[in-house]
C-alpha cells in the first residue's frame, strides 16, 4: 500500500566493493545510514509478514539527499 513500516530491516550493499551495511526503520518508517560511500548499491527491506522490496542499481551521488 505504500504505508509507512516500522521495525523493517533494510539493508545496503554494493556488489562491486562488498560493502554492506544495515538498519531497522523507526516508528515512522524511516531509517538512516549515514556515511555511505559514492557507488552503485542494491537496496532491500522486509520484515515478516509484508512483501518484502528490493530496489536495484541505485546511485548514491555526492552532496544528494532524499526526503519524503
Amino acid at each position: 500500500s505504500g504505508a509507512a513500516v516500522a521495525g523493517a530491516k533494510i539493508e545496503i550493499y554494493s556488489e562491486s566493493t562488498g560493502f554492506r551495511r544495515s538498519a531497522v526503520s523507526g516508528d515512522d518508517g524511516r531509517y538512516s545510514m549515514p556515511g555511505l560511500p559514492v557507488g552503485e548499491f542494491t537496496l532491500s527491506a522486509s520484515k515478516e509478514g509484508f512483501q518484502a522490496k528490493k530496489i536495484d542499481k541505485l546511485a548514491l551521488i555526492v552532496g544528494l539527499r532524499r526526503v519524503e
